[in-house]
């Protein structure tokens, strides 16, 4: 840090004769000593960016994928997780510096965990979408990614699994939608940054509270849908983006949202809160029309591309978060034909009880004779829970919610699994 050239005459006692020895060393003393108080808060605000930190790292099938965790909850607690996806020429690392996540989470009492998608240039990654990058990370699984993830907070990390988020920013915000639209049983609440949808043809099976941040100015995801005018992504764009509008709608409807939204104005920031219909859930937009691409609140990139400067990309987002709750999967939502692909659930959602098979093979726990504990022909609530699986997984399963898994059901999970050897569950629809 450059110390302030206006301090040192009035700090620093002139000679009019050479320093005898002593007379330096106590001129030095005092340098440095002005030298510690100018710079400890940056060695401080540094060190508080670091601090509580972890690396997590793991496989999702052959790829070694990590995440950074800050925050976690002490032994014996548990804590929210907010799921911070990068853009796409970013890092766990990068996002981390960019967001300032770290000090909300320490002063808000959650966890905060920065994911990271796949390389493809050095120091950069993407997530695989479906539609943007697909010929440098279009072979991720990162559906499986951040289920992993997941799995991994809940059952080492003291994540509460009813209150996991994830928001993103860029391509970050199209990883948190494709995911929030094929596992929103999974999650609490999205909220998507300055990002925009490729399709609708994937819509979640529960409602999910979702707030919407866009700028009016964004030339790299513009508002009003299409290619982007930034060239290096519009070459690597394989479908036009759907508008806000368009994309805003389709959430309406599928969070069973109110259509008349409350509006509030304040200088360039429009927010609507489309609020949540009876046991929907609400649709909030918030677009600065002084706002270009970028984190809000993080500096520009570039000069003709500022972003929202308005308010606190953090902030908002925590505020919107902050004491929602995972909503139980509804029987009706998630039992029914799906005429399109001839399965007895939406293709959307993963049948986790059709993984016995497989699973059997890596836990001891949960092979021959089974996980039915008691023999009566069923896997119960709590021997499902007791092998390992996950809650989410019996609640798709439950299909009369009687708290067991009959044979038939199990028998629907494994061919529902034949099915989707064709078109594999973890990748990205959108």
């Amino acid at each position: 840090m450059k110390l302030p050239s206006t301090d040192w005459p009035a700090l620093i006692v002139k000679h009019e004769r050479p320093l005898i020895p002593e007379h330096r060393t106590m001129r030095l003393t005092l340098i440095l000593l002005l030298i510690v108080t100018f710079i400890a808060p940056a060695f401080n605000q540094a060190a508080a960016q670091t601090m509580a930190a972890m690396d997590i790292s793991f496989k999702v099938g052959e790829a070694e994928r990590r995440a950074i965790l800050v925050n976690e909850a002490p032994a014996g607690e548990i804590r929210p997780v907010v799921i911070v996806l990068h853009g796409g020429n970013g890092s766990a690392e990068t996002q981390r510096l960019r967001t300032g996540f770290d000090d909300v989470a320490r002063s808000e009492g959650f966890t905060v965990v920065y994911a990271e998608g796949t390389q493809w240039a050095p120091r950069q990654h993407a997530w695989n979408t479906g539609y943007l990058l697909r010929k440098q990370v279009g072979g991720a699984d990162d559906i499986a990614y951040l289920d992993k993830l997941i799995d991994l907070l809940i059952s080492q990390h003291r994540a509460d699994p009813a209150r996991i988020y994830m928001t993103g920013g860029s391509n970050g915000a199209m990883m948190t939608l494709v995911y929030a639209t094929q596992r929103p049983q999974r999650l609490a609440a999205v909220a998507p940054i300055v990002g925009a949808m490729f399709s609708f043809d994937s819509r979640p099976i529960v409602p999910l509270p979702i707030l919407f941040i866009n700028g009016g100015l964004d030339n790299e995801v513009p508002i009003e849908g299409g290619l982007s005018r930034n060239e290096l992504v519009s070459r690597n764009q394989a479908a036009a983006y759907k508008s806000l509008e368009e994309t805003v709608s389709f959430w309406v409807a599928a969070n069973g949202s109110k259509s008349v939204p409350v509006v509030e104005q304040l200088g360039t920031v429009t927010t609507r809160v489309f609020s949540a219909g009876p046991a929907g859930a609400e649709t909030v937009v918030v677009v600065d029309s002084a706002g270009g691409h970028g984190w809000p609140g993080s500096k520009s990139n570039r000069q003709e591309n500022t972003p929202i400067q308005a308010f606190k990309g953090a902030d908002r987002v925590w505020t919107f978060f902050k004491g929602k709750q995972r909503v139980p999967v509804p029987s009706h939502s998630v039992i029914g034909a799906n005429e399109s692909k001839g399965m007895s659930v939406p293709h959307n959602a993963m049948p986790v009880a059709s993984k016995i098979p497989s699973e059997q093979s890596n836990r001891a726990r949960a092979s021959a004779p089974g996980i039915d504990a008691n023999q009566d022909g069923m896997i119960s609530r709590a021997e499902w829970l007791a092998a390992g699986f996950r809650e989410q997984g019996f609640a798709i399963m439950d299909s009369d919610r009687n708290g067991n898994l009959s044979p038939q059901e199990l028998k629907q999970g494994r061919t529902r699994l034949e099915d989707r050897r064709t078109q594999p569950v973890g990748k990205g629809s959108n």
